[in-house]
């Protein structure tokens, strides 16, 4: 039986091996670096009945990306704790569903003697 803690926990994992990517030296003696950032934001907003839902702005996303690359490592770090975070929370909560299955088995055995 899998839990989500274990897909949050895996993800973490493969995170940090994505992240730990960047300046190291790879083949060809070439370090690894952001290659590229892409981002596509959509607003939602009606100004009346009929009128456009959905908004997005190209100019700003192609700033937006170079925010994000001139500014990764902290976005990067932020990202991971919160996925740690998510990781902690859902784990907690499975923690409950456990020792509650544990009752019931300590039951059933208690039957069984």
């Amino acid at each position: 039986m899998e839990f989500h803690s274990d897909k949050l926990k895996r993800d973490i994992i493969k995170a940090q091996g994505y992240l730990d990517k960047l300046n190291q030296v790879g083949y060809l003696s070439q370090v690894g670096y952001i290659h590229r950032v892409k981002v596509d934001t959509e607003i939602y907003y009606q100004h009346s009945a009929g009128a456009t839902n959905y908004h997005s702005e190209k100019t700003f996303d192609e700033k937006l990306a170079e925010v994000i690359k001139e500014k990764f490592d902290v976005l990067a770090a932020l990202t991971l704790e919160k996925m740690e975070a998510e990781y902690k929370a859902q784990f907690v909560k499975e923690k409950n569903y456990l020792l509650h299955k544990l009752a019931e088995i300590e039951t059933i055995e208690k039957e069984m003697a």
